[in-house]
């Protein structure tokens, strides 16, 4: 929202939403006090997507929060003697879980779009490849996103990936970085397994293949966030279905949500589900509830199909016993 400063120079490297909407206006506003309630009103209708559509409710409502804390944050040290953001109401937000996940369709396009991109001759913007080591970064791409697609891992535990990570088996285990839980996804398919154990190491090492050395986590992470990103739009996908409809470009997150979806759909139980993702019960059944409702009415049909297939078969065997009954008793 406010940019990037580089926190030991104080040069602004990247005007965020705010700095932008102020260069913009005429006379500029050159202190905080110059921001007004009317102002902020203007600055909130000028948010829209990079590809200038209107933001979707839920990145409306975090945009809004995180430029009412910063105004908050402005008035306690005195910079701006009220809040301009103080008689502003939260954007309403429609109800319903707006966790998604690749359908299987999309899913496909992409894993075909990475093979593609590992023996095309140009790179996603159209320039053409002149080395070795643009091929291995296009191995690099695809190895990493099946590995996101089948553990379930976020994007800042995959950078973080190493082979001893997998054991003999072929079933992986680690330490989330967020919750410091242990997660379980199990063995892994065949070929991503392949995939792993031949990825050129490019600009990582034999031991830590995505992350760069002495690279720091958070650059690592954005640079792997920005080629799933080029990856996605060349592979066609655009958006992705919520309980709310659809909603914005996919992250590098909707392959963790795709993967426990995926479990969920194949009736896996939910402890064993959360044991995959290093997350408790609970947040995998409010994270995931639509697609946990979805299984109990699938189950609830065959448990309702199983009984009524017993009863009929024992109503058959009650008929013939109770005329094989009449039979003895008329002779």
């Amino acid at each position: 929202m406010l940019g990037y400063v580089d926190p030991e120079t104080f040069v602004l490297q990247r005007p965020g939403r705010l700095l932008n909407w102020i260069n913009a206006q005429s006379p500029r506003p050159a202190f905080v006090s110059d921001l007004t309630s009317v102002m902020m009103e203007s600055f909130r209708n000028s948010w829209t997507t990079p590809t200038g559509e209107s933001l979707n409710q839920t990145s409306a409502k975090v945009i809004f929060g995180r430029i009412k804390q910063f105004f908050r944050s402005c008035t306690s040290k005195k910079w701006t003697p009220e809040n301009p953001l103080h008689d502003h109401t939260y954007p309403k937000v429609k109800k319903g879980n707006r966790t998604g996940a690749f359908s299987d369709e999309q899913w496909i396009l992409i894993q075909m779009m990475a093979e593609n991109n590992c023996t095309s001759t140009h790179n996603f913007d159209g320039s053409e490849r002149k080395s070795d080591a643009e091929y291995q970064e296009a191995g690099r791409l695809r190895a990493f996103v099946e590995l996101l697609r089948w553990s379930g891992m976020a994007i800042s535990d995959a950078i973080q990936f190493r082979h001893d990570l997998i054991d003999k088996n072929g079933a992986l285990t680690y330490q989330r970085q967020k919750s410091k839980k242990t997660a379980r996804p199990g063995i892994l398919p065949a070929h991503v397994l392949e995939y792993l154990h031949t990825v050129p190491v490019g600009e990582g090492t034999p031991e830590q293949p995505f992350l760069k050395p002495k690279f720091k986590r958070k650059a690592s992470t954005d640079k792997w966030r920005r080629r799933l990103t080029q990856l996605y739009k060349a592979a066609g996908i655009t958006k992705i279905k919520t309980e709310v409809g659809a909603w914005k470009a996919p992250k590098a997150h909707v392959l963790r949500d795709t993967f426990a979806i995926g479990l969920i759909r194949q009736n896996v139980p939910i402890d064993k589900v959360a044991a995959a993702l290093g997350d408790t019960i609970k947040m995998v059944q409010d994270h995931y509830m639509p697609w946990i409702k979805e299984m109990e009415t699938a189950q609830n049909e065959v448990t309702k199909e199983a009984n009524a297939a017993q009863v009929e078969k024992l109503d058959a065997m009650r008929e013939k016993m109770l005329a094989g009954g009449r039979n003895a008793h008329s002779r």
